[in-house]
């Protein structure tokens, strides 16, 4: 895997290691509006912007559907910030057919703890979702990664503080987005704060498990 031989020559190296997720905002609009042809379009022209701004000695890839990942070797995390800002700026000025086409991404550098590099991606895609939750068509920054058990307030032997969600006290939760991998991702988070979690992959099979469930928030997809 790219990202694993980088990670081994950034741990040879002691150079820092960091990644950038990025992905297009509302791309599933560009293709019901606008077509398919339309849609590969627009994914052309974004690669061909990843493409301009990436350095040899890095890699950028397409992660899956309109989401695309880059390895920034040698790259801290303000480097990994204004690679992902450039990238960003370009896309908002591509000037298409179907029309404006914006960008989010989230980036993480490595750090010690983290144990694999699939840790350090996770980040990076944590922080995506906190920039689409932000409004979109920016970066955002991961949050240092979180302390191991016996390194929290208290000191050496003391647990680390649990993460706190803050739900408004709900406790059910019904998810339904058409990307399995979302699902799973939320819903692994969610059910580690002991939230009753039920899903559908889209709105008509939302509707049993919002009658039957009947659960206090619905998380519905709207990238």
């Amino acid at each position: 895997m790219a990202l694993g031989r980088h990670g081994e020559l950034a741990a040879r190296t002691g150079m820092p290691l960091s990644v950038a997720i990025l992905d297009l905002d509302h791309f599933k609009r560009v293709n019901d509006t606008c077509g398919h042809a339309a849609g590969d379009a627009a994914l052309a022209a974004f690669a061909g912007v990843l493409r301009r701004n990436t350095r040899r000695m890095n890699l950028s890839a397409r992660f899956g559907g309109e989401e695309f990942v880059t390895v920034l070797l040698d790259g801290d995390i303000a480097g990994a910030v204004r690679f992902a800002e450039r990238v960003v700026a370009e896309t908002r000025a591509l000037r298409l057919a179907s029309g404006p086409l914006t960008a989010s991404a989230g980036v993480a550098t490595y750090e010690e703890g983290m144990g694999s590099h699939e840790v350090l991606v996770a980040t990076a895609d944590r922080a995506l979702y906190a920039a689409k939750g932000d409004g979109r068509d920016r970066v955002a920054v991961a949050e240092r990664f979180p302390a191991p058990a016996g390194t929290g307030p208290g000191g050496a032997g003391a647990p680390a503080a649990a993460p706190v969600l803050e739900m408004g006290g709900s406790e059910s939760v019904l998810v339904i987005d058409d990307d399995v991998r979302n699902i799973f991702a939320i819903t692994s988070v969610l059910e580690r704060h002991r939230m009753e979690v039920s899903y559908a992959e889209d709105g008509k099979r939302g509707i049993e498990p919002l009658r039957e469930a009947r659960p206090d928030v619905v998380l519905m997809d709207d990238m």
